[in-house]
């Protein structure tokens, strides 16, 4: 077990229905802020008139950072098959804990608990949120918005005879690890363009790619004569290929 936040951030688990953990992570930590601070809100100004509301917002929170837990397993696994352990990850699941913890014990001091319905109802404002913003983040990263803006945009293979540079590549030895549930893989596939069909590509879902000791998404690896010569652990342009694999990039 190594000490990597590189390695965990740059890993197949740093991207869940193709955007980064981290943004789900901010969702989740502004809307744990906004219902603390209306259960607050009612404890103080409403605490006799409305117990049920109180209620609502307790069961709610505490489902909440039970989805938070779920989060924490989920890196810890990650860590473990990517031997890897990242500090800041970790400290931040120390807080989600500690606010399970926290809230939890309030939970327990709950005689009746609000009806499914009655509570969906009452917190339909913060669920119909939580659905839109989900649904932005999908499609903002998903949709090439984000590449765009980061100058990694699908069109960039345009101004290039990538089928020629694909063809150096994999003459060359270079081979992709990678799934093709990976936003960053689908990302390295769209900058590429067409000539991706002449790329030499690794499902890593469907081959061992551990044996190949790669632990984040895309992994290139130059493989000669059964013997490796170079690897790159992430996503690049077009530009960055051609430097790494020194094939050369044709203008159209």
């Amino acid at each position: 077990m190594t000490f990597s936040c590189s390695r965990v951030n740059k890993s197949r688990f740093s991207v869940l229905f193709g955007v980064p953990v981290a943004f789900w992570g901010i969702l989740w930590n502004v809307m744990l802020a906004e219902i603390s601070r209306k259960s607050l809100q009612v404890l103080e100004v409403n605490q006799l008139k409305d117990q049920e509301l109180l209620r609502t917002y307790v069961f709610f929170l505490f489902v909440w950072c039970l989805a938070g837990i779920g989060f924490v397993v989920y890196f810890i696994i990650a860590e473990y098959l990517l031997h890897a352990m990242c500090i800041f990850c970790t400290m931040v699941h120390v807080l989600i804990v500690l606010a399970f913890a926290f809230v939890h014990q309030i939970f327990k001091s709950i005689r009746m608990f609000p009806e499914v319905v009655q509570m969906v109802k009452k917190m339909r404002k913060y669920i119909l949120s939580l659905g839109v913003a989900a649904v932005l983040l999908i499609l903002v990263f998903n949709f090439g918005l984000v590449h765009k803006a980061q100058g990694h945009s699908g069109l960039e293979h345009r101004k290039y005879d990538t089928l020629s540079f694909a063809r150096c590549m994999t003459k060359n030895g270079f081979t992709m690890f990678g799934s093709m549930s990976c936003g960053h893989c689908v990302e390295q596939k769209e900058i590429i363009g067409p000539a991706w069909e002449f790329t030499k590509f690794v499902e890593c879902q469907e081959t061992d790619c551990e044996s190949k000791n790669v632990t984040g998404f895309p992994t290139w690896i130059q493989i000669m004569d059964d013997k490796e010569i170079q690897r790159h652990e992430g996503l690049m342009s077009l530009d960055e290929l051609s430097n790494f694999t020194k094939c050369d990039l044709e203008s159209l």
